[in-house]
């Protein structure tokens, strides 16, 4: 039997109502039971209060109310069939109760008779889309709450708060209102309903403020998960706490089915402390159950230092470790600088209860395994934090690695799962190793300097330009090992400088100069000038600072045929092009790939079996390529096994 309407615009029509309502007599509980919102509407009603139920349906929720001993209440519907059930099924048992068949745009009550308006999704049916008509019937509902509303009356919405009805709600309730949102979590029943679906909800509570008390004045608040009333500056404010929650609970619906080999990430927030970067951060990844020898679900917790290894990093390497751990759900579980965390038993205790609300249906027990590696939590000391315009917040940090070398790198809060540079110190003075790459693309970009730049045929030094500072490792360690070029590194920002100089060793002189500009200004003005050819080699190690577009490196406004075109001139012709190619999106990637294709005569990729990058090398001439150079050493492996994407 069909009870729900085919489109959304029939929630308005009464014809729709009298047909559901004549088809179904018990009551529909469409935004969850009495149980499930009674603990928001009990701070806000008292029993001596005159409430008005607005478009009552069949629900219980006036029944529950007046069984509490909520007894002055009055039920309006504008489907008569509902009514006159709703009448005699309350006859006896409740005879205070008042049911009345009335149009909410056109009350009959005189103004201000009611403390209270509750509605329970009355608004959603009719409010259903932003069409004029429809905006007009909302408008028309909200004067007629507002009129019949004492002073200091309140209107109870309980709602699944859509885009369009959060944005209506925000923009009506303003001067004169004091708005407070709760959500509400549904039992299991409820949440099952196919009216809301995976959507969680929400009880706003509209205050009417008292005439010259309000003197303009527009209060916003949400309550948070730990119960805590947040004052919102900003109506944006409100509205994030919504769309996030709907967000997380379309999340938990999905998760409920396990979906193998798919990966979900989400960060968690500390209520307190640290509010620059997440307290944790759950990778939810699945294998099929017939591969999952040690049972259905079980928590990881990655030691501190070690969330940037490609294990644990990298889709690929997570899909390796759940294989290894041999669970049908495994949430690997990410600790970031910045937070406090006392020990690996106190971390199990505050990571099982959150990692279980993101557990798979059907799971019987309450506790499942919490693994680690043997070092268990590992710890992290932070050197130096501070914030720069163009970075955000960043810290120097050091950890320890996989064989207990200690590490030094910086970290852009941003993106705290990732390292920007790591360098190896020693432990004694903590100076750094320089005969050292920790990162495997900064490794593929080296070798691919030995292997197609060739000696420099007049004796002179070849001239690298690097676009990307970072903390500098890759220029410093070229500037130490590769005596056959001097380099000039073009940053945009100071602060990194001063950091690579600090705490990573930088060493400016006559071989290592770094220019303060932004790159792609650099490119396109120095292309046609005193520059033009000069270099044997531009290499881009620049990441961005914008990933929603899939690409972490490098950025989307470097990639434009103008500003490849003067890359090309400014290579000499024998010269190479390098970049760091992080694309996290299959047709981004492609789109990169083809532009440089456009652009270059020849292209070829580096891939890395443990890293999330590809170092793409492009040469603006054909020629033929000697990998002499690299032969013997571990790093010309990748390069005779590149993938050539184009030749000519």
């Amino acid at each position: 039997m069909n009870l729900l309407p085919r489109s959304r615009g029939h929630f308005q029509q009464k014809s729709y109502w009298d047909s559901f309502f004549s088809k179904r007599t018990s009551p529909f509980e469409w935004y969850g039971s009495y149980q499930d919102v009674c603990h928001v509407l009990h701070k806000y009603i008292k029993p001596a209060n005159l409430i008005l139920v607005a478009g009552c349906g069949n629900s219980r929720l006036s029944e529950d109310l007046y069984d509490a001993g909520f007894k002055s209440m009055e039920n309006v519907d504008i489907s008569d069939v509902v009514i006159r059930q709703m009448a005699s099924r309350n006859a006896v048992k409740r005879p205070g109760l008042v049911f009345q068949k009335m149009d909410l745009l056109n009350m009959s009550y005189s103004e201000e008779h009611f403390d209270c308006v509750v509605d329970k999704g009355t608004l959603d049916a009719l409010f259903t889309d932003t069409q004029p008509a429809t905006l007009e019937k909302v408008h028309r509902m909200f004067e007629e709450v507002r009129r019949v509303l004492r002073q200091c009356g309140r209107y109870i919405c309980i709602t699944l708060a859509q885009e369009h009805i959060l944005d209506g709600v925000a923009s009506w309730f303003q001067a004169g209102w004091m708005v407070r949102v709760h959500k509400v979590e549904l039992g299991d029943e409820a949440s099952g309903c196919s009216v809301g679906g995976a959507l969680p909800v929400f009880v706003f509570v509209m205050t009417k403020l008292t005439v010259g008390k309000a003197n303009g004045l527009k209060v916003m608040e949400y309550v948070s998960d730990d119960g805590k009333c947040v004052r919102c500056d900003r109506v944006d404010d409100v509205k994030e706490f919504v769309k996030s929650s709907q967000l997380m609970a379309m999340m938990k619906h999905h998760l409920t089915a396990v979906h193998a080999g798919e990966q979900t990430s989400i960060d968690l927030w500390s209520q307190s402390g640290c509010s620059e970067v997440p307290r944790y951060t759950f990778h939810i990844v699945d294998m099929p159950r017939r591969k999952a020898k040690n049972g259905p679900f079980a928590i990881f917790v990655v030691p501190q230092g070690r969330e940037v290894d490609w294990l644990f990093a990298s889709e690929r390497g997570r899909e390796q470790l759940v294989e290894s751990a041999s669970y049908e759900r495994l949430v690997v579980v990410s600790l970031h600088s910045g937070h406090a965390y006392p020990g690996l038993v106190q971390v199990k205790e505050e990571v099982s209860a959150n990692a279980l609300e993101f557990a798979q249906a059907g799971l019987k027990q309450k506790k499942y395994p919490v693994l680690t590696l043997g070092d268990g939590i590992g710890s992290r000391e932070v050197l130096h934090k501070d914030s720069s315009v163009f970075s955000g917040d960043f810290v120097v940090e050091e950890v320890f690695g996989e064989s207990g070398e200690r590490l030094r790198r910086l970290v852009f809060l941003s993106k705290p799962h990732l390292a920007q540079t790591e360098i190896q110190v020693q432990a004694k003075g903590k100076k750094r190793q320089r005969s050292l790459l920790c990162f495997d693309h900064h490794k593929a970009m080296v070798a691919s300097l030995a292997a197609l730049m060739g000696p420099c045929s007049d004796g002179r030094s070849d001239r690298l330009l690097i676009v990307g500072l970072g903390g500098g490792a890759l220029p410093s360690y070229i500037r130490d090992h590769v005596h056959t070029v001097t380099t000039e590194v073009i940053e945009i920002d100071e602060k990194m400088l001063e950091v690579a100089v600090s705490w990573f060793g930088l060493t400016c002189d006559e071989r290592l100069r770094v220019v303060i500009e932004d790159g792609a200004k650099f490119i396109t003005t120095e292309c046609d000038g005193p520059r033009k050819g000069a270099y044997k080699c531009v290499m881009w190690d620049v990441d961005s600072k914008d990933t929603s577009e899939g690409l972490s490196s490098p950025p989307m406004c470097f990639l434009t045929a103008e500003i490849l075109s003067c890359v090309k001139r400014l290579l000499s012709s024998d010269g190479i092009f390098v970049t760091n190619l992080a694309a996290r999106n299959d047709e981004v990637y492609k789109m990169v790939i083809d532009l440089l294709l456009d652009v270059f005569e020849l292209v070829l990729k580096i891939p890395l079996e443990e890293d999330v990058n590809d170092i793409i090398v492009c040469l603006p001439n054909k020629r033929e390529l000697d990998v002499s150079a690299t032969e013997g050493q571990q790093s010309s492996v990748d390069l005779l096994h590149s993938t050539f994407l184009k030749q000519s």
